[in-house]
């Protein structure tokens, strides 16, 4: 009779252990336990041990294991993405490095095109300058090129020569004119002079001969 007792308790122990682990308290059973088994028949008592009970506790155990397994590597995919999180987040200073390049390199640009702008009204106010001049030039025979900017570097140094040499020729000219000019007006003034001496001299000679003349008589 005890055994055949001690049989249904240990199948309603294992009924009921299989309900535990349907419901989710699979989680309380951590290790392989032994079952005891207290019977009170009269004054007797037995412990009694089921097979069944243990390679049920170790099934549970086994299960426990898997979940925290899981759970364990949950945690540490979720350690990794959270690294990855970090690592996205670290980027965030090279961006705003690069993103200070760039503004950067849009203020040299917008630089540069002011001071290009200064250089082409510049260059436009010089060859102005430059036409004036060789129109001026041109009067007295010096003669410019149209544009310096279109010409190279040798066209410019042979100009250069040429205008040289235009200009020792006309600083000769200019000399021998000047002097031509200035001894036609010192001749002028000697001429004047030379008359206004001639006058004296004829009236002095006038006065000498009515001297004479009165001495005489």
């Amino acid at each position: 009779m005890n055994g055949i007792h001690d049989g249904e308790f240990g199948s309603s122990n294992i009924a009921v252990e299989s309900r535990r682990m349907n419901n989710g308290m699979a989680s309380d059973i951590a290790s392989p336990k032994l079952v005891s088994l207290n019977l009170n028949r009269g004054d007797e008592s037995e412990d009694f041990f089921d097979p069944k009970d243990f390679m049920s506790a170790t099934t549970n155990t086994d299960g426990d294991d898997e979940s925290t397994a899981r759970l364990g590597t949950s945690g540490v995919e979720f350690f990794y993405a959270w690294d990855e999180l970090s690592s996205e987040s670290g980027t965030h200073p090279s961006y705003r490095d690069t993103e200070a390049e760039v503004r950067e390199i849009r203020l040299s640009l917008l630089m540069e095109i002011e001071k290009r702008k200064q250089a082409e009204e510049a260059l436009s106010k010089l060859r102005c300058v430059w036409k004036r001049m060789s129109q001026v030039l041109a009067i007295v025979g010096l003669l410019l090129p149209v544009d310096p900017i279109d010409v190279t570097d040798d066209d410019l140094v042979k100009q250069a020569q040429e205008m040289r040499q235009q200009a020792d020729i006309a600083r000769f000219l200019s000399l021998c004119v000047g002097r031509g000019i200035a001894r036609a007006e010192l001749e002028t003034e000697m001429e004047s002079q030379i008359e206004s001496k001639n006058f004296e001299i004829a009236r002095l000679w006038v006065i000498i001969n009515l001297v004479y003349v009165i001495l005489i008589l």
